[in-house]
This record gives C-alpha cells, sequence and structure tokens, in this order.
C-alpha cells in the first residue's frame, strides 16, 4: 500500500499534464467537414456552361460545325479535314477546340453524312461558378440535300469537370456530364438551332464528400431557348 502511495505522489503532477494535453488535443480536433449536398440548381448552372455559346458550350461546336460542315461538303467524297476553335475571351474564360471532319457520300458521290469529332478544353467563370473542362464530342451531321432546310445532328458528348462555387475550400465538386442528342435540327440560312433533344446525365462527387447523379432531358425549342426537364424533379428553361 505504502509503494502504490509513493508512485502516485511522485507522479501526480505528470498525471495531471497528460491529461490537460489530452483534453486540448482533443480540442483542436476539427470535425470533418459536412458533404455539401449538389442541387439542381447547381446541375442547372454547370449545363449552362456545357450548353450556351457564352463560353464556347454546345451551341457553339454545333454552330461552327455546321460553317465547317458546308465548307467541307465541297472538299470531295471520304475527305478528312483538321480544323481548330480557340479563342481568349478574358484570362478567365477561353476554349480550345480540334476537330476533325470527314464527308460520306453516296453512289452519285453526293455527301450525306459527315462526321465532326471534337477534342478540347474549356475555362470559365460564370454566374459565380468557374469551371475547368475536358470535352470529346462526335457529331454527324446530315440534310446535304437541297430539298432540305435543315440539318439534321445526332451527336454524343461527354465532358469531364471541376467546378467550384465561391471562395470555400469545400464548395465545389467533380462531374461527368454525358449527352446523347438525337435530330437536332440546324436551320440552314440562319445556322440556328431550331428544335431537337438530348438526354443528359450528370454524376460526380463533391470536394467535401458525398456523391450525386441525376439524369433527364434538354429539348431545344427554336427560338434561343431550350428547355431541361430532371428525370425526378423539376423544369428549367435556358435561352441565349
Amino acid at each position: 500500500m505504502l509503494i502504490r502511495q509513493s508512485f502516485f505522489k511522485r507522479n501526480f503532477p505528470i498525471l495531471v499534464v497528460a491529461a490537460l494535453l489530452f483534453t486540448l488535443l482533443s480540442c483542436q480536433v476539427d470535425d470533418p467537414p459536412t458533404p455539401t449536398p449538389i442541387l439542381e440548381e447547381d446541375v442547372i448552372k454547370t449545363l449552362e456552361g456545357i450548353i450556351l455559346p457564352n463560353v464556347g458550350g454546345l451551341i457553339t461546336q454545333l454552330e461552327a460545325t455546321i460553317i465547317k460542315a458546308q465548307i467541307a461538303s465541297s472538299l470531295g467524297c471520304d475527305v478528312a479535314k483538321d480544323s481548330t476553335l480557340n479563342q481568349v475571351l478574358d484570362n478567365r474564360n477561353s476554349y480550345n477546340y480540334n476537330w476533325k471532319l470527314e464527308n460520306t457520300c453516296d453512289l452519285n458521290e453526293n455527301p450525306f453524312e459527315l462526321t465532326s469529332t471534337l477534342k478540347g478544353n474549356r475555362r470559365y467563370l460564370a454566374d459565380a461558378l468557374s469551371a475547368n473542362e475536358k470535352i470529346e464530342t462526335s457529331i454527324y451531321v446530315s440534310g446535304f440535300d437541297a430539298s432540305n432546310e435543315q440539318y439534321s445532328i445526332n451527336l454524343t458528348t461527354n465532358t469531364e469537370g471541376s467546378y467550384r462555387a465561391g471562395n470555400d475550400l469545400f464548395d465545389g465538386f467533380v462531374a461527368t456530364t454525358a449527352l446523347i442528342g438525337t435530330n437536332i435540327n440546324i436551320d440552314k440560312v440562319s445556322i440556328q438551332v431550331s428544335s431537337g433533344t438530348a438526354n443528359f446525365l450528370f454524376s460526380g462527387a463533391s470536394i467535401s464528400g458525398g456523391f450525386f447523379n441525376f439524369d433527364g432531358i434538354i429539348t431545344f425549342n427554336g427560338g434561343n431557348t431550350a428547355s431541361i426537364a430532371f428525370t425526378n424533379g423539376g423544369r428549367y428553361t435556358l435561352d441565349w
């Protein structure tokens, strides 16, 4: 008994200091950040950047492809042509696309489809959302016959991006957006999208933790407008 008392008497100060250190260190450990939920509004902001022409979105890609297709259609059959489209709007907004165009002709050597493969990257700041994206798009254009008033386009596009809203370290996310477009029509005179649809799948992860997955359909209405309807959510309108 005397030995135990002596031990605690000799080590009491050390035990007190150890207990205090443990308490202090426990208080200094930050709780892990609460995962920031990704909402439909965040998806809409991202889709706006992907679609709208302000910073080289899908509309720009489609209209530029048609202009290039009109030129390429006069080059002959089964001719491949490389092309680029680069634009630096300012130090926060720019895009850089590389195209590969190829005509396919019928037995009478009339072009009936043009395949456009586009790869590139974009960075932009829009609606308080900063983005860095890598893009791959395949566009199939038909309707070259003079009797057609519109070009018809089918497409697939995949966008991988990192996104951040505001300056919060954890207020950001990475996402992949896949679009499959069918019967997207572009007027031959105005070179504007007049109709068509595209299904989208938007998936990724928040920097602060947590995964998300959204899907729906984009309908191009003409007049520089489109609507976005989530499969299990709301409906929104875009204009440009």
